[in-house]
Order: structure tokens, then C-alpha cells, then sequence
């Protein structure tokens, strides 16, 4: 398994960097170098034949609309690095607010051959706008979305976690889990507001 930890696809989580058409190459690509070089589990090379690549990674966010520069980081690491199962948190979107072409799954279907996506955001309250801090993902790309038989999220609808199960030879089976865990209170909207939230209205004092 790798973990792909804080790379390439990690941008500034406070702000939406979906616009941000003033980020210069060069500054992107000393960033790009800075973030590299701190990583998580298995120092990701070449994948060999017969090799099921799994990663996971706090992204940071999908920008609001599809096609901006941090979509690009986002997708050409997953294609770089040849991901056959990809574990996403933080999507930080309320999918329902976004436009049709904008949701999943149809935003990354031009990304494979062939995908299988489960996905999960917070849907406990009415949705106020597009950015929504919290959410995960799954991705099963070619091979491994065939081999996907079922997915799911987290039954609270907070977006916690996301998850896929797949069939393999012999019947073996897989689950693979996507989840996100808040940190202590930052904001009103944050991920741990949200949840707290969502705990008081039913009577659950306990912390996310």
C-alpha cells in the first residue's frame, strides 16, 4: 500500500484556490517541491506488473468548478503515480450545490478508462453554499472498478467516511475505507462545527 501523504495535491485548505489564475509556474513548482518531500508509508516508484496500488490523501479540496489549476495537481498525481484505488478526505464541497457537469461522478470520468467513484459530504442540514469543508472519496480506476461490487458512506450522512468493497480472484474479498477525522474547533464552518452540531441537535455531548 502506498500512502501518498502531503504532495503535490495539497493546497491552502482556508481559501479556494479554484480561481487563483494569478499563481505563478515557477511559485507553484517550488511549493510542488516543498510538499514532496514529506510523505507517508511507502516511497512511491515505478508500479510492476500484478501490483494493486492503493493511496490516500487529504487533498485539501475540489475547486468549486472543474478545470483550475488545483484539479490539474490533483489528477495528474493520481495518473502519474498510477493509483488503482485512491482515498480522498477533505473534498470540501456540497455536492448539491455544484453544477451537474461539476459532481460526482461525472467531474473526474475523463480521467480513466474506466472509474467507480463512492463518495460522502455532510447532508445533515439544509445546503447553504458550494464550499463545504469535510467530505471523502474513493476512486476505483479500470481493473479495480470492475472489480467493485458495492460502496457506501457513513450512515450519519456527516461525510465521514467513505467505502468500496471489491471481488477478487477466488472470491477474495476488499474493503477499502476513505475517513476523516476533524481537528479541534477552527471556525463555524469547520469540519468540527459541523459535526458538533449535528451531535448537540440529538442530545450527544461528545466530541467529533
Amino acid at each position: 500500500m502506498t500512502l501518498w501523504g502531503e504532495s503535490p495535491a495539497i493546497v491552502n485548505e482556508t481559501k479556494d484556490d479554484s480561481s487563483d489564475s494569478s499563481l505563478r509556474s515557477e511559485e507553484l513548482g517550488v511549493r510542488q517541491k516543498a510538499q514532496e518531500d514529506v510523505s507517508f508509508g511507502d516511497q512511491i516508484k515505478n508500479k510492476q506488473e500484478n501490483i494493486l496500488r492503493i493511496g490516500f490523501q487529504n487533498i485539501g479540496g475540489f475547486p468549486v468548478k472543474k478545470s483550475k489549476i488545483k484539479e490539474d495537481i490533483i489528477r495528474q498525481g493520481l495518473i502519474k503515480w498510477d493509483f488503482n484505488i485512491f482515498g480522498a478526505a477533505k473534498t470540501n464541497l456540497d455536492w448539491r450545490l455544484c453544477r451537474k457537469e461539476d459532481k460526482l461522478p461525472l467531474r473526474t470520468n475523463s480521467w480513466w478508462d474506466h472509474q467507480h467513484v463512492s463518495w460522502s459530504f455532510n447532508s445533515t442540514a439544509a445546503p447553504l453554499e458550494p464550499r463545504q469543508y469535510g467530505g471523502t472519496a474513493v476512486f476505483s480506476n479500470n481493473q479495480a472498478a470492475h472489480r467493485a461490487i458495492s460502496k457506501g458512506r457513513d450512515k450519519s450522512d456527516l461525510g465521514r467516511w467513505s467505502w468500496t468493497r471489491y471481488k477478487g480472484k477466488g472470491d477474495s474479498r476488499l474493503c477499502v475505507i476513505a475517513a476523516y477525522r476533524p481537528n479541534p474547533p477552527t471556525g463555524s464552518k469547520s469540519v468540527y462545527a459541523q459535526q458538533n452540531v449535528y451531535f448537540l441537535s440529538k442530545g450527544h455531548q461528545r466530541c467529533p
